[in-house]
């Protein structure tokens, strides 16, 4: 990536894929190339997990996010998609960053 690095309190818009496997098969969640998903850093919009890992990111920039359970969805998981206390795998690529 390039430029300034992703801080608190910032819009960012990226691609995401979450996964419950270090495989990568398995995915519960992700944005488009046509669909991004957008966030101000910092808030409850996301998982603690995520808001740690996208942080200091550059525009262009990829990451690759293990991210534990108490960082994640925790104990409840997510009905139908994420069982109780699952390590995530999220692909991240930040698309955009407009500071706060």
């Amino acid at each position: 990536g390039h430029g300034r690095k992703a801080q608190i309190g910032d819009k960012v818009t990226l691609y995401y894929k979450g996964r419950l496997d270090p495989d990568k098969v398995k995915t519960f969640d992700r944005s488009t190339r046509k669909n991004p998903f957008s966030f101000r850093l910092g808030t409850k919009k996301v998982i603690k997990g995520i808001n740690i890992g996208v942080e200091g990111m550059t525009v262009c920039g990829k990451r690759e996010l293990v991210i534990p359970p108490e960082k994640g969805f925790g104990e409840k998981g997510v009905i139908d998609k994420v069982p109780p206390n699952a390590t995530l795998f999220y692909d991240i690529e930040l698309l955009e960053l407009t500071p706060k």
